[in-house]
């Protein structure tokens, strides 16, 4: 986790809808972590292992590594190998 996203992590925006607070709606905020890990991905090279909560496939459509990170990792071509953990 970058410095930016281990900070942004810490903020626990979702936790009892914490962004509310914050003056953001959940779309925001969801807008947010996805351009995020987008970013992250896109910058990625080599090796990469992510630390991913397996779900069931049902679910992945709604969660940001599974339908947007993993996306961006696959499309850089500086990624060499993809480990899910």
């Amino acid at each position: 986790m970058t410095p930016g996203g281990k900070w942004l992590d810490g903020l626990e925006l979702y936790k009892d809808n914490k962004y509310e607070k914050l003056g953001l709606t959940k779309e925001q905020t969801d807008a947010l972590w996805k351009r995020i890990s987008s970013r992250f991905a896109q910058q990625a090279s080599g090796t990469v292992t992510a630390f991913a909560k397996t779900v069931p496939d049902k679910f992945k459509k709604y969660t940001i590594f599974w339908t947007e990170e993993l996306k961006a990792l696959r499309n850089n071509k500086n990624v060499t190998h993809i480990n899910i953990r």
